[in-house]
């Protein structure tokens, strides 16, 4: 919007930023681009990422989990203090929303790239937002706050009636809520929204409202400076979700006509213009239609079935999804966010401020949507962002790196900015099919499926979409010929394997002969075993002078592989040439094949020799994810019945319930509270009951 501003007289000439990953990253880049000197701090889990490389200054702190060092304010502070910094940029999460971090930071003579603590408290505290917002005459849902009258609480929440949303009154990020549609449930839903509460904030007090259902999430970007000027930078809808947390962003929202565009907007600038908010913040509204609107104040029902939105909560930070804002508006939040930090006026007005095409942002999850969106982990083998016009990869890791259960699933966001929203879904598809990122299971695939949905292409979404379409989280079935062509670029790309295993002859007697329906004999190589998704798959490759020829159920084919050392190259099956990336770990293939990402397990010969006559896991209980246990009910030598809850689990910052799957004993524990697991871990073993 403004020039780049002259930082000669700035309070500060240096900034830490107090995060990680992309965020990191993303605010590294403003702060360099103004000349000004860019500070990350690091834990040790976080050594070869990009953000560390990139600052000019970095510097290690320590904490018993890694998500413990960067919630350790003092140390943060000692860091700045050491590095010579003089403002500090917190970035999103962690301590970005947290009033007493912001006090200290002014404390020690530290600029604090945000708002004041005063803000921070009024708005991070739920049930105050909610009350204050509601006294300066804006919309609020019919609710129950615990703080007015604790006894009376859950008397309360079912006079508000269901369906009705519980949340932790110092939440966010969609923890600890619950959605109560049967008044039966409400005591226990209170006690584990409780228990998340705690868990996750250290506050258990809860507020419950009306949910509305099917309802969208919409969102304004605000700005506020020191002198009083205020602006909202228009909105972002963020109604596609799962779990209460946003996957995709996008602005304009579908839904909004230029008439309630400009009274939600409006709604927004006055909620902070009435806080006197400063720096960059997010006003959050719940938008519906049915029922009494805001404006049928006397409930006659004359405005059944209007638009209406309500104030949901304001977060004080800078919001993940804000790209798809500077896409639109071409302005640099992060820049703005440090000129007004700094003490400049903004220096324009409402009417400055224009909007440009449709931008929608997608997060790049390590997770299985299938498994009910279960994170994973694993290696970063292979990363090749898409390129091209209109696109945005901000992304915390690099190639040879690692995701792990210590921090949110997100990889990264791809951003697309097109004329308009159906220019932008397209180059969403083109960009999401040249996205290659092997090692872990992500959201990809799913992604490209979410938007080719006629209902999305059509806007027509809201907060429960996904589960009322949970057709697009199922992995569709293989076609067959894209089964051979995944099939045949495994089995090349595991040659060596199969070459070492051919020279053990006692194999080839063991594994007996290949028959592909028509002949039976030896061919001259073994057979190579794989499991593709729940299905497993024989073939075997026999070499041909310019090639080999593969041999599986269906019959054969002439394949050939080509590749660089990086794993990229091309798949010739029957003449046809297709684009490949590959990479190999361990025992699992991972092929980048026409536009989509699978995962392939390999099993040497060696191992299904030792598999071979061994009994199946009926009685064990494993890991769907990997986590740490939170909290273990039973005991070795306990009865359960089918459904009983054996273990709860937390990963990635989500809690599992893991519940018995028939009747039996409990025979064996393997891990206590406290200890952490990989996925398909052993957690316990069951026995018949006499």
């Amino acid at each position: 919007m403004s020039a780049d501003p002259d930082i000669r007289g700035w309070p500060f000439q240096s900034v830490l930023v107090a995060n990680r990953g992309e965020i990191a990253l993303r605010v590294l880049r403003s702060v360099q681009r103004l000349g000004l000197r860019g500070i990350v701090v690091f834990h040790a889990a976080d050594r070869a990422t990009p953000a560390v490389a990139m600052a000019d200054a970095a510097i290690e702190i320590h904490g018993a989990t890694p998500v413990a060092a960067y919630l350790d304010g003092e140390q943060i502070l000692a860091a700045a203090r050491h590095s010579g910094a003089g403002a500090i940029h917190p970035g999103y999460g962690f301590l970005s929303e947290n009033a007493g971090f912001c006090a200290a930071v002014e404390a020690a003579g530290l600029v604090f790239i945000g708002p004041t603590p005063a803000q921070i408290r009024l708005m991070g505290d739920k049930v105050r937002a909610r009350n204050f917002v509601a006294e300066a005459g804006f919309p609020v849902a019919p609710s129950a706050i615990e703080d007015d009258d604790p006894a009376s609480f859950a008397d309360r929440a079912r006079a508000v009636g269901v369906p009705l949303l519980i949340k932790p009154s110092a939440g966010g990020g969609g923890k600890g809520m619950r959605i109560v549609r049967d008044l039966a449930l409400l005591d226990a839903e209170i006690a584990r929204a409780r228990s998340e509460g705690q868990r996750y904030f250290g506050d258990g007090r809860l507020y419950v409202e009306r949910y509305i259902e099917q309802p969208r999430h919409i969102e304004v970007q605000v700005l506020g400076d020191a002198h009083g000027e205020v602006v909202h930078l228009f909105e972002r809808e963020c109604s596609v979700q799962r779990r209460f947390q946003k996957i995709v962003e996008e602005t304009p929202s579908p839904a909004l006509t230029p008439e309630l565009r400009q009274r939600i907007c409006d709604t927004a600038a006055g909620i902070a213009r009435s806080a006197g908010y400063r720096n960059a913040g997010t006003v959050e509204f719940i938008f519906g239609h049915g029922g009494a609107s805001d404006g049928d104040s006397d409930g006659d029902g004359k405005d059944a079935g209007a638009a209406r939105f309500y104030f949901l909560e304001m977060n004080t930070r800078l919001q993940v999804e804000h790209p798809v804002t500077e896409a639109i508006t071409g302005i640099d939040l992060v820049q703005e966010q440090l000129r007004i930090a700094a003490g400049e006026p903004l220096g324009y007005g409402q009417a400055a401020i224009t909007a440009q095409g449709h931008a929608i942002e997608f997060r790049i999850y390590a997770e299985d949507p299938a498994r009910g969106y279960t994170p994973t982990t694993g290696p970063i083998l292979r990363l090749r962002p898409p390129a091209g016009d209109g696109l945005r990869w901000d992304g915390g890791v690099r190639e040879g790196g690692e995701v792990t259960a210590a921090f949110d699933p997100m990889i990264a966001k791809l951003i697309v900015h097109g004329a308009d929203r159906g220019s932008a879904i397209a180059r969403a598809d083109r960009a999401l099919r040249d996205t290659v990122l092997l090692g872990c299971q992500t959201n990809v695939a799913f992604l490209r499926r979410l938007i080719a949905d006629p209902a999305f292409v059509a806007g027509d979404i809201h907060t429960g979409f996904l589960d009322a379409h949970p057709e697009i989280a199922a992995d569709p079935p293989l076609d067959a010929d894209r089964c051979r062509a995944l099939l045949a670029a495994a089995a090349l790309a595991t040659r060596p394997l199969r070459d070492a295993a051919d020279a053990v002859p006692a194999l080839h007697a063991a594994i007996g002969p290949w028959s592909n329906g028509t002949s039976t004999g030896l061919l001259p190589t073994l057979q190579q075993h794989f499991h593709l998704g729940d299905q497993a798959h024989a073939v075997a490759l026999a070499p041909t002078a310019d090639g080999h020829r593969l041999h599986d159920s269906r019959g054969s084919a002439a394949v050939a592989l080509a590749v660089d050392s990086l794993g990229d190259g091309e798949l010739c099956l029957d003449g046809r040439r297709l684009p490949v990336q590959l990479a190999v770990r361990g025992d699992e293939v991972f092929v980048h094949l026409d536009g989509a990402a699978q995962a392939l397990r390999y099993q040497h010969p060696l191992q299904r020799l030792a598999a071979a006559g061994q009994g199946g896991a009926e009685d064990s209980v494993r890991a769907p994810m990997p986590g740490s246990v939170v909290s273990l009910p039973v005991t070795v030598g306990a009865a359960v019945q089918r459904g009983d809850i054996l273990l709860v689990m937390e990963s990635m910052k989500m809690e599992t319930t893991i519940t018995a799957p028939r009747d039996g004993v409990v025979e064996a524990l393997h891990y206590a509270v406290g200890q952490s697991f990989d996925r398909d871990a052993l957690l316990l073993e069951l026995s018949r009951a006499d």
